[in-house]
């Protein structure tokens, strides 16, 4: 184990074995793995570790993106540099690397900002990570890191794409001074709109209303819009959104956007369905059932350390969990199954490094992990071969770990 990092004995000690794959990835051993509380079977448990690029100088302030496609897991990191190359780094569901990206500009330069979080997806059949990258949206085959397209932007990177399947499936971009893109497969544009705002809202949503086509919702800094497959805004509401996710309540889609000052929930249509003001910065990391059969939370975090999940039908807090020793700024949780079966858990990380994991339907501790550095970013959801959902925590220093939880 390296200086940054040291084990704890607080459930078991965990053995430290090569991953066996490019030299990059360990399982176990990585940090403070923090066992369940009373009366739970388990805890968070250290999968894998990656060290992709090296750690001395590495600024990284956006999450990875993942999907299982044909067989095979990808794991893709956007790791900036405020020293020298930027690095898209494409991992296997061991941490392996299996292809890298470096990204300068004329002066040799990339800062931590200027790669996005990329977008793991199936693209006219192809598995595909499209990210946009300074002044570019670039697509790269997803199992060899060759490039598929690239398409000039307005102004640099700062959200996820989204693809609007269909027919003809259209990636979906806003770049960060409000212009909407849509593009084809094969790299051409087929429309431009105008966001009339900053594109702030992270990934843009796609929700699928009762009656119509699907729609593509982007979120900016004093502007929500919904665009039609062909381009045309179907509505536009003058709702902040720094963060945006969608979800469905008794089979109607629902919207929940956050930012300074309140979370908000939308339906298809534009209407809203409620609205809470606050006196924090609020985010909202994920829009689902804690578990099989039960009704939709919104969980959410503000920047007094606070996690919390809201009923998304009428927005009546569910529960609260106060993330201790932490006053500021909470990255977006995940949600997932980390342990199978039913019941999910929510994954929160704090700047200071330290990750909860919480019993989705009450709130309450049931592990975590910690090590040495910042977390910034927003765990990644992503499936292994067993159907096992695993979240990737990607830490401000490049380090990529990933979790699970189970007895």
């Amino acid at each position: 184990m390296g200086a940054r990092e040291r084990l704890v004995p607080l459930v078991v000690a965990l053995l430290v074995v090569s991953a066996g794959c490019a030299g990059v990835g360990s399982v176990g051993g990585l940090g403070n793995v923090l066992g369940g509380g009373p009366g739970t079977s388990g805890g968070a448990h250290v999968v894998w570790t990656a060290h992709p690029v090296p750690q001395n100088g590495t600024l990284t302030y956006r999450s990875a993106g993942a999907r299982r496609i044909g067989g095979t897991t990808y794991v893709v990191a956007p790791l900036g540099s405020n020293v020298r190359n930027c690095t898209l780094v494409a991992m296997n569901g061991t941490g392996g690397t299996l292809w890298r990206h470096d990204v300068t500009d004329q002066g040799g330069r990339c800062r931590a900002q200027d790669v996005a979080t990329p977008l793991v997806t199936s693209l006219a059949g192809r598995p595909t990570v499209i990210v946009a990258m300074k002044d570019r949206l670039h697509a790269f085959d997803a199992r060899t890191g060759a490039p598929r397209f690239a398409v000039r932007l307005p102004s640099d990177a700062f959200t996820a794409p989204v693809v609007l399947g269909g027919s003809t499936p259209l990636v979906v971009y806003p770049a960060m001074k409000g212009t909407v893109y849509a593009v084809h497969p094969n790299g051409t544009v087929a429309w431009r709109r105008h966001l009339h705002s900053i594109a702030t809202g992270e990934q843009p949503q796609v929700v699928h209303p009762a009656h119509g086509p699907p729609l593509v919702v982007v979120g900016g800094a004093n502007s929500v819009a919904a665009f039609r497959p062909n381009g045309s805004v179907a509505w536009r509401r003058n709702v902040s959104a720094r963060f945006l996710r969608a979800g469905r309540v008794g089979g109607r889609p629902v919207l929940v956007a956050a930012a300074e000052h309140h979370v908000s929930a939308l339906y298809a249509n534009g209407t809203t369905a409620w609205t809470h003001r606050t006196n924090a910065s609020m985010t909202v990391g994920a829009v689902g059932p804690p578990r099989r059969g039960a009704a939709p939370l919104a969980y959410v975090t503000d920047d007094g350390g606070t996690a919390l999940a809201y009923y998304a039908s009428n927005g009546t807090l569910a529960w609260r969990h106060p993330l201790e020793g932490h006053r500021r700024y909470v990255p977006p949780a995940a949600l997932a199954s980390l342990g199978g079966g039913d019941a999910r858990q929510v994954v929160v990380g704090t700047v200071n490094g330290r990750v909860r994991v919480l019993n989705a339907t009450t709130g309450v501790a049931v592990g975590g992990y910690h090590r040495k550095g910042s977390l910034w970013t927003r765990p990644t959801v992503y499936r292994t071969a067993d159907g096992r959902e695993r979240v990737a925590l990607t830490y401000e220093d490049g380090t990529v770990v990933a979790l699970s939880y189970g007895p």
